[in-house]
């Protein structure tokens, strides 16, 4: 039976935490997965009764930006699997945005000011993940990743559509490289 590895598992070890002391990075990775439940709900139409202060500014980033941008919802977090390749993957969207209608945008949100290294590599596995198993009813052209503002200013979209293949080769040759090396 072929074992699945998760693309943040094959992933992490690239992550470049250079200077960023434990505790920070431990502070920053729990306040993220608050602000994915509250989007998650947001998306889903769930009541959110309560949004942690640390988590406010980053989800009413969010929200400003999805009014603006987002269509239409077709999966949120929503887990994929990949039997070809073995890999798997919760991507946080995929829709339909106002400004891209004939086709599906997959985003991953993110929370840290500057960009990171693994973001279009991560972001092209989820985009492959959707556009292979989604079962959109347009074909998943677009995908970027969404820096939220931690001051609530409007988010920020950086694109990754032109890189989404060559990102995709350098995931399955991590991807590769995992399994080989660490089973």
């Amino acid at each position: 039976m072929m074992k699945f590895y998760r693309i943040t598992e094959i992933l992490e070890k690239y992550v470049n935490r250079e200077n960023i002391p434990d505790y920070y990075w431990d502070c920053a990775t729990d306040r993220g997965q608050r602000l994915h439940t509250c989007i998650k709900n947001y998306l889903n139409h769930i009541y959110i009764s309560h949004v942690d202060i640390d988590v406010e500014p980053y989800f009413d980033s969010f929200v400003s930006w999805g009014e603006e941008m987002i269509e239409k919802v077709l999966l949120v977090e929503r887990e994929l699997k990949c039997p070809a390749y073995g890999f798997l993957g919760h991507p946080d969207f995929a829709g339909i945005l106002k400004t891209r209608t004939n086709g599906a945008t997959t985003v991953d949100w993110k929370s840290p000011v500057s960009e990171g290294n693994t973001w279009k590599t991560q972001v092209s596995a989820y985009n492959y993940l959707v556009g292979k198993y989604g079962k959109l009813p347009l074909p998943a052209k677009y995908c970027g990743a969404l820096q939220l503002n931690p001051r609530g200013r409007i988010a920020r979209y950086t694109d990754y559509t032109n890189q989404k293949e060559m990102s995709f080769n350098v995931f399955l040759q991590a991807l590769n490289a995992h399994r080989h090396l660490i089973g």
